[in-house]
């Protein structure tokens, strides 16, 4: 009895002590200081007013290898805009040191800041590696994608220009069929899923449709007046399963999950 109740305390704590890293999309980002294998340091909270990257590595993960020059395409796409900057962070401290890190920078020809033995971020912000997470101006976290990097290019640099360009970024992380101005209907959706909302002014509006890996499995785009509007988005060709999607219009990104069966 009594190890049952040692046993029971032992995974309450561990559940609470887990739930206090959860740091997940419209949190506050922690802050952190690590250091970087040319002898610097970087600090989170220094960043203050800037969009920030972070791309979560393995010095020695094949898949980062993969990802990381994608990963430095949006770093060059951004790189000369004065409110952006990028941090990479390797998580496997065991193999963690300025050689390994520097010879992951060569390999695949990353040329934003690295750091070494950042595992302790990774356990902060409760992630893995080969995953890119967008931090807004204000520190809050805007994207932070259970996919990898490889998967999330398209998705994490729409999300850095929206927010680069003074767009308002709304993430949903119900299932709910509600979002600040977007009606989604039904949910569970099957054959088709409406989209109703106002335009203040003529726009063309995107809707992506992307499946639990980050693969787009659907984008349409509309060219629409002022007004209110229903979008009818065909989703019959779409297997049973939980999705994501995102709606671009009027300067402003929302995005949340929606069910198909």
């Amino acid at each position: 009895m009594k190890k049952t109740i040692k046993r029971s305390v032992f995974a309450l704590l561990t559940l609470i002590s887990l739930s206090a890293y959860s740091q997940g999309v419209g949190d506050a980002a922690p802050d952190f200081t690590v250091d970087l294998d040319d002898g610097g340091t970087f600090t989170l909270s220094d960043y203050e007013g800037k969009v920030v990257m972070v791309f979560f590595f393995g010095n020695a993960c094949p898949y980062c290898v993969e990802s990381g020059p994608l990963v430095q395409g949006i770093y060059n796409s951004y790189k000369d805009d004065p409110d952006f900057v990028a941090i990479g962070l390797d998580t496997w401290d065991s193999s963690s040191d300025v050689e390994s890190v520097t010879d992951f920078r060569n390999s695949v020809g990353i040329t934003f800041p690295l750091a070494i033995k950042a595992n302790s971020v990774k356990v902060q912000y409760s992630y893995t590696y080969d995953r890119i997470m967008v931090i807004d101006k204000s520190g809050v976290i805007q994207r932070k994608a259970n996919t990898s990097a490889s998967n999330d290019i398209d998705a994490s640099s729409n999300i850095i220009q929206a927010l680069l360009i003074g767009e308002t970024v709304t993430s949903v992380e119900s299932v709910s069929g509600q979002v600040s101005t977007i009606s989604m209907y039904p949910i569970p959706a099957s054959d088709v899923i409406n989209a109703s909302f106002y335009l203040e002014n003529s726009s063309e509006v995107q809707f992506v449709i992307s499946d639990i890996s980050g693969k787009t499995r659907k984008s349409v785009r509309y060219n629409l007046e002022a007004g209110s509007q229903k979008l009818v988005v065909d989703t019959g060709e779409l297997e049973q399963g939980l999705y994501f999607y995102s709606v671009r219009l009027e300067g402003r990104v929302e995005s949340g999950k929606i069910l198909i069966q």
